[in-house]
């Protein structure tokens, strides 16, 4: 369809489509100067092209059953109308699905849970927990969703807040960040604000503990606290840390006789926790693969991709995170905050 002079024209055009995002990634980490809307717009290609691979596989696959069953003939395969409407369907359906995919990131929605766990010697005769991890604070972070999430959290007035990693891209003390903490400390709970670092907290070598003390979060990195003398909360170091403590070494020193509630950034050592004393395990990381089809893959690899799973004793909640990593588009999943319900039982 295309005239031979054009040709070269519309493969340098595909080819600032191809490299649109790595280009953006460059840009964004070293800095550089750029308006926001170019910075989204470099995002928005990887999914879009993502999208148009797909399609064209399909159809490509289609063509290759043609050749057998003769579903449509070949003089209409090679006719000028059906190929300038293959070439508009190409174009516009991978758009549909992202900017699907742009509406479901920014909506916010409350996962509702409801579980039972053995009182012991729990004071305490229910529990709300809200849990909520991956928010990849960066430069594309927009305050308004921000505000948002702040406004929502204190319409559902949880009992305690926790945060499950990956809050913060590497370190940052720009004012942008130092209204966000602003905005974080606005949250307030009955029994207290938590989290633990993610694999993102690290990235260009330094940590970002003051950003959670300057937002009001109290950090739990290998270590435990006992609460209303009703239920133990731990906090793992992330998985790629190699001083990380094994389960029982975290646990060892705790009485079986409370409940216990662990966050781990990512949902690890499945096996060492079910057997383990610990009654609720809260995780994130996956972010059950942001985009379809890779959710088949997340559940390949991940044990639990998304939700709630009870496994021996222990019920274990993987979030999908309440923003994302690189591009703002969701086309699986949701942006969520889970909150947990929890009844504890004689």
């Amino acid at each position: 369809m295309i005239p031979k002079g054009w040709k070269l024209i519309f493969g340098l055009f595909f080819l600032m489509l191809y490299l649109a995002f790595p280009i953006t990634e460059m840009m964004l980490h070293d800095a550089t100067d750029i308006p926001t809307i170019f910075l989204r717009l470099g995002y928005y290609t990887m999914p879009f092209m993502l999208y148009l691979f797909l399609l064209v596989l399909i159809f490509d696959i289609f063509l290759l059953f043609n050749l057998l069953f003769k579903w449509l003939p070949a003089g209409f395969l090679k006719s000028e109308s059906f190929r300038k409407k293959g070439l508009l369907t190409a174009l516009i359906a991978p758009g549909i699905v992202v900017l699907y995919g742009i509406i479901n990131f920014y909506f916010i929605r409350v996962s509702d849970y409801r579980i039972e766990i053995p009182a012991k010697s729990a004071r305490l005769e229910n529990l709300s927990v809200a849990f909520i991890s991956d928010f990849h604070i960066g430069d594309l972070t927009s305050i308004k969703f921000i505000e948002r999430f702040i406004a929502k959290m204190k319409s559902i007035n949880p009992d305690i807040i926790l945060f499950g990693g990956d809050l913060l891209e590497g370190d940052r003390d720009d004012l942008k960040t130092l209204y966000i903490e602003s905005l974080f400390r606005q949250l307030q709970a009955q029994y207290g604000i938590y989290g633990v670092f993610g694999n993102h907290e690290h990235h260009g070598g330094s940590s970002s503990s003051t950003f959670y003390q300057n937002a009001g979060i109290k950090l739990l990195s290998d270590t435990s606290i006992l609460i209303e003398n009703s239920f133990y909360l731990l906090g793992r170091k992330d998985a790629r840390n190699r001083d990380r403590l094994p389960i029982n070494d975290l646990i060892k020193s705790l009485s079986d006789q409370i409940p216990s509630i662990l966050v781990d950034h990512r949902v690890t050592d499945i096996k060492s926790v079910s057997q383990s004393p610990i009654d609720i395990q809260l995780s994130g990381h996956t972010h059950h693969g942001q985009l379809f089809p890779f959710n088949i893959i997340s559940r390949k690899i991940h044990d639990i991709s998304w939700g709630h799973k009870k496994i021996g004793n222990t019920h274990f909640f993987v979030t999908s995170g309440i923003q994302l990593w690189g591009p703002p588009v969701r086309t699986i999943g949701k942006s969520e905050i889970m909150l947990i319900n929890i009844k504890f039982i004689d």
